[in-house]
């Protein structure tokens, strides 16, 4: 028995084949070829299918987060000009209370602002493994919180991409990485067609240099050089 090409199956499942002696042959064909039909009946359920997805609209959400997952993992091909923000706070740089200016800080708090964006980050250091937990918020003052929803946030040393997520609904997210020098946040805005770009440099700087052991002196504190 000589069986129909699948393309020649696809156009009767597509409703493409003509009323004639060609689809007479292919459906008297059909009824003594079990393989033929079968597979006419799948390429009929596709074609159901397909049709119900093109009116399918996804909801907005779902291509912003798609988008963003884009973002983090894809080449970035237009460059958002940099929106650099200032630090307006640092629990770092505030006076400790009395009896407590002894005591290592493992949490601190940064305020970074800049024009209507505002971003809270909490700067945590795990005890026992040395890696440093960052949670931050990113809000415009001027829009709805879900504004920046969705977002990637890329955590860069110099040139080099040290890890990424994406912000929640609410524009929160978190992070996990061991301290270095030249760190800094990236964040996209489409909506702004901006790059936000936070340095935290300035909340590891002098912190790098007291985690390093002081150097210790082989020559006893006591013991005076002998003369020859």
């Amino acid at each position: 028995m000589k069986h129909f090409t699948v393309w020649q199956l696809t156009d009767l499942a597509r409703g493409l084949v003509e009323a004639g002696p060609a689809r007479s042959a292919m459906e008297t064909h059909l009824l003594g070829c079990p393989r033929c039909e079968r597979i006419v009946n799948l390429l009929r359920r596709v074609t159901a299918t397909a049709h119900a997805e093109a009116g399918f609209e996804p909801p907005e959400h779902t291509i912003r987060y798609a988008q963003a997952i884009y973002s983090l993992y894809g080449p970035e091909k237009i460059s958002f000009p940099r929106l650099i923000a200032r630090l307006v706070y640092d629990s770092g740089r505030a006076p400790l209370l009395a009896g407590m200016r002894s005591q290592n800080r493992l949490s601190r708090h940064a305020l970074y602002e800049a024009g209507s964006y505002c971003l809270d980050v909490q700067l945590e250091q795990q005890p026992g493994s040395g890696l440093v937990s960052l949670t931050g918020q990113l809000a415009d003052r001027s829009k709805p919180p879900t504004s920046t929803a969705d977002l990637p946030v890329r955590l860069m040393e110099r040139k080099s991409l040290i890890t990424s997520t994406l912000s929640n609904r609410l524009g929160e997210f978190r992070l996990e990485y061991a301290p270095a020098r030249n760190l800094r946040l990236q964040l996209p805005l489409p909506a702004a067609r901006k790059r936000l770009e936070v340095s935290l440099s300035q909340l590891y700087a002098g912190e790098l240099e007291t985690r390093r052991p002081a150097k210790v002196s082989s020559r006893h504190p006591g013991r005076k050089k002998r003369r020859k």
